[in-house]
């Protein structure tokens, strides 16, 4: 996670200070040392010139070893002194995971993960 945290916070760090806004990192790597990344904001139109910059410094980082499946996490973040943003009420599920749901719902499950990342990819 440290490696995330700083890979965000020097990409961010390149930028010209802008408006403060703040925002959630959620992060799935594979134990194939692969990893997907999505950077969310309630202020897009806030986050567009940096988000980026901000997912190919995340594409840098090293993909630490996972056993058994996928793992999910999320990173709440401030930029700048912040702005509107999510809580720490638990991660916010990116808008592809839930399309990917059925429409009665569902588990974010390493199905739901092989559903929207086949091995292979």
């Amino acid at each position: 996670m440290k490696a995330v945290i700083k890979a965000a916070s020097d990409a961010i760090g390149q930028q010209p200070k802008g408006p403060g806004f703040s925002g959630q990192i959620v992060v799935l790597f594979k134990p194939v040392r692969k990893a997907r990344y999505w950077v969310m904001s309630k202020s897009p139109e806030r986050l567009k010139p940096y988000e980026e910059a901000m997912i190919q410094a995340l594409h840098k980082v090293d993909v630490p070893p996972v056993f058994g499946g996928p793992l999910a996490f999320a990173l709440l973040y401030d930029v700048w002194e912040g702005g509107a943003g999510y809580t720490n009420d638990g991660m916010v599920i990116p808008e592809q995971w839930v399309k990917a749901l059925p429409p009665t719902g569902g588990y974010i499950d390493d199905a739901l993960f092989g559903k929207l990342w086949p091995d292979g990819q």
